[in-house]
Protein backbone atom coordinates (compact mmCIF):
# COMPACT_ATOMS: atom_id res chain seq x y z
CA UNK A 1 0.00 0.00 0.00
CA UNK A 2 2.86 2.81 -1.05
CA UNK A 3 1.29 5.61 -0.94
CA UNK A 4 -2.97 4.90 -0.27
CA UNK A 5 -4.64 5.57 2.62
CA UNK A 6 -6.30 2.56 4.99
CA UNK A 7 -9.55 3.59 5.95
CA UNK A 8 -11.51 1.20 8.90
CA UNK A 9 -15.12 1.71 9.34
CA UNK A 10 -16.69 0.45 12.25
CA UNK A 11 -20.15 0.45 10.33
CA UNK A 12 -19.11 -2.36 8.32
CA UNK A 13 -20.19 -5.20 10.32
CA UNK A 14 -17.49 -8.97 10.15
CA UNK A 15 -19.47 -11.67 8.46
CA UNK A 16 -18.34 -15.50 9.33
CA UNK A 17 -18.17 -18.04 6.81
CA UNK A 18 -21.39 -20.74 6.54
CA UNK A 19 -19.07 -23.44 8.25
CA UNK A 20 -18.21 -20.91 11.14
CA UNK A 21 -21.92 -19.98 11.35
CA UNK A 22 -22.61 -24.02 11.68
CA UNK A 23 -19.78 -24.47 13.96
CA UNK A 24 -20.86 -21.77 16.70
CA UNK A 25 -24.50 -22.65 16.26
CA UNK A 26 -23.59 -25.99 16.91
CA UNK A 27 -22.15 -24.87 20.37
CA UNK A 28 -24.35 -22.74 21.09
CA UNK A 29 -27.03 -26.01 20.99
CA UNK A 30 -24.76 -27.95 23.29
CA UNK A 31 -24.22 -26.00 25.72
CA UNK A 32 -27.88 -24.91 26.25
CA UNK A 33 -29.10 -28.13 25.80
CA UNK A 34 -26.52 -29.19 29.18
CA UNK A 35 -28.07 -26.04 30.85
CA UNK A 36 -31.21 -26.99 30.44
CA UNK A 37 -30.66 -30.73 31.77
CA UNK A 38 -28.56 -29.77 34.25
CA UNK A 39 -26.04 -32.17 33.03
CA UNK A 40 -23.33 -28.97 33.24
CA UNK A 41 -20.96 -30.31 35.32
CA UNK A 42 -18.70 -27.13 36.87
CA UNK A 43 -15.96 -29.48 39.05
CA UNK A 44 -15.55 -31.49 36.03
CA UNK A 45 -14.76 -27.99 34.24
CA UNK A 46 -12.59 -26.99 36.80
CA UNK A 47 -10.86 -29.67 36.82
CA UNK A 48 -10.21 -29.46 33.03
CA UNK A 49 -8.78 -26.27 33.84
CA UNK A 50 -6.34 -26.83 36.86
CA UNK A 51 -4.79 -29.44 34.66
CA UNK A 52 -4.47 -27.82 31.29
CA UNK A 53 -2.88 -25.15 33.77
CA UNK A 54 -0.71 -28.11 35.32
CA UNK A 55 0.50 -28.99 32.07
CA UNK A 56 1.68 -25.31 30.94
CA UNK A 57 3.45 -24.96 34.34
CA UNK A 58 5.21 -27.85 33.81
CA UNK A 59 5.93 -26.76 30.24
CA UNK A 60 7.16 -23.85 31.15
CA UNK A 61 9.53 -25.21 33.69
CA UNK A 62 11.06 -27.79 31.38
CA UNK A 63 11.83 -24.49 29.18
CA UNK A 64 13.62 -22.47 31.76
CA UNK A 65 15.32 -25.22 33.20
CA UNK A 66 16.63 -25.74 29.36
CA UNK A 67 18.20 -22.25 29.60
CA UNK A 68 20.27 -21.89 32.36
CA UNK A 69 23.70 -22.49 31.67
CA UNK A 70 27.03 -23.99 33.24
CA UNK A 71 29.51 -20.92 33.04
CA UNK A 72 32.07 -22.92 34.55
CA UNK A 73 32.46 -25.45 32.04
CA UNK A 74 34.88 -25.39 30.24
CA UNK A 75 33.35 -25.72 27.06
CA UNK A 76 31.19 -22.64 27.97
CA UNK A 77 32.50 -20.18 25.68
CA UNK A 78 29.89 -17.27 26.14
CA UNK A 79 26.67 -16.37 24.65
CA UNK A 80 26.26 -13.82 21.29
CA UNK A 81 23.76 -11.04 22.19
CA UNK A 82 24.56 -9.37 18.77
CA UNK A 83 27.23 -8.66 16.12
CA UNK A 84 30.06 -7.68 18.84
CA UNK A 85 28.86 -8.44 22.21
CA UNK A 86 29.09 -11.64 24.14
CA UNK A 87 27.82 -12.40 27.45
CA UNK A 88 30.08 -14.34 29.91
CA UNK A 89 33.05 -14.79 27.14
CA UNK A 90 35.24 -13.33 24.76
CA UNK A 91 34.75 -12.15 21.19
CA UNK A 92 37.92 -13.57 19.31
CA UNK A 93 38.54 -12.82 15.51
CA UNK A 94 40.82 -15.29 13.91
CA UNK A 95 41.25 -14.39 10.21
CA UNK A 96 44.42 -16.86 9.88
CA UNK A 97 42.48 -18.28 7.14
CA UNK A 98 40.88 -15.68 5.50
CA UNK A 99 42.80 -14.62 2.03
CA UNK A 100 42.82 -10.76 1.57
CA UNK A 101 42.86 -10.05 -2.10
CA UNK A 102 45.94 -7.10 -2.69
CA UNK A 103 46.17 -5.39 -5.29
CA UNK A 104 49.07 -7.61 -8.17
CA UNK A 105 51.48 -4.83 -9.56
CA UNK A 106 51.66 -1.61 -7.35
CA UNK A 107 51.61 1.95 -9.46
CA UNK A 108 53.78 4.11 -9.01
CA UNK A 109 53.51 8.07 -8.96
CA UNK A 110 54.43 9.47 -12.43
CA UNK A 111 56.29 12.25 -12.39
CA UNK A 112 56.06 13.53 -15.84
CA UNK A 113 52.93 15.22 -14.55
CA UNK A 114 55.19 18.33 -14.02
CA UNK A 115 55.30 19.07 -17.46
CA UNK A 116 51.08 18.89 -18.30
CA UNK A 117 51.14 21.41 -15.45
CA UNK A 118 49.63 24.93 -16.76
CA UNK A 119 51.31 27.94 -15.75
CA UNK A 120 50.05 29.80 -12.58
CA UNK A 121 50.76 33.29 -14.09
CA UNK A 122 47.86 33.30 -16.40
CA UNK A 123 47.96 35.47 -19.75
CA UNK A 124 51.30 34.80 -20.58
CA UNK A 125 53.85 36.44 -18.57
CA UNK A 126 56.91 34.66 -17.64
CA UNK A 127 57.60 33.59 -13.93
CA UNK A 128 60.02 36.22 -12.84
CA UNK A 129 61.96 33.58 -10.94
CA UNK A 130 62.52 32.67 -14.27
CA UNK A 131 63.23 35.46 -16.16
CA UNK A 132 66.52 35.58 -18.07
CA UNK A 133 68.40 38.51 -17.33
CA UNK A 134 68.98 40.43 -20.89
Amino acid sequence: MAGGKLHYSAKKASKLSAEETAKYKEIAAAVSAKGKDKSADPKAAIEKIESCLAKVAEDSKTCTEAATFDTSDSEFVGIVLCGEVVSGGELKVDVDDVYVEEPREVAEDEEDADEEERSLWGDGDKDPAEVDED
